[in-house]
Order: C-alpha cells, then sequence, then structure tokens
C-alpha cells in the first residue's frame, strides 16, 4: 500500500520471531519524505517500548531483501524486515 500523499512514505515493517516484544507481525509506518531507515527504527521504537534502541543496534536489517546501513534512503513501498538475531541470525 503506498502513500497518496507525496511528502509522505508508507513502508511496511515485519517483525520476526518477535511475538515476546510486539502483538503484530508486520505492520505501516508513514514517515514525512524524505526518510532514512534511521528514522523509521526510532518511529519502531517510539511505537513498541519492548524494542529499545539497544535491541535494533543488534538486529538484521533488510529492506526489500537487502542488508542497508541505518543512512540508507527509504521509498514509498519499501518493506523493512527486522531480524532478532537471537531468532537464528
Amino acid at each position: 500500500m503506498r502513500s497518496a500523499n507525496p511528502a509522505f512514505l508508507r513502508v511496511n515493517v515485519r517483525y520476526f520471531q518477535m511475538a515476546q516484544y510486539v502483538s503484530v507481525s508486520d505492520e505501516y509506518f508513514d514517515l514525512q519524505s524524505p526518510a532514512l531507515l534511521r528514522d523509521l527504527l526510532n518511529a519502531v521504537s517510539l511505537r513498541h517500548s519492548s524494542i529499545s534502541p539497544r535491541m535494533i543496534a543488534s538486529m538484521m536489517i533488510f529492506v526489500n531483501g537487502t542488508s542497508v546501513k541505518t543512512n540508507a534512503e527509504l521509498n514509498d513501498g519499501d518493506e523493512v524486515d527486522l531480524i532478532p538475531l537471537t531468532a537464528g541470525g
């Protein structure tokens, strides 16, 4: 699902092996455009207090199936996978 407003972008975050931290397997975030991965990760941490920035720093993170750095720019419609290392990484 894409954002209807060009000033914003919509990103789907998928949580793998994280049922103990979040009650959903995926959800959408609307971010002001342009946005970096670190902006999204901050939003995830704010929405889910059980996922701390320290925990995020130890995760495998993929954007559209590719491992990226936190300064990567996000695009409308991107899919971001968060996988804790304890989940088999």
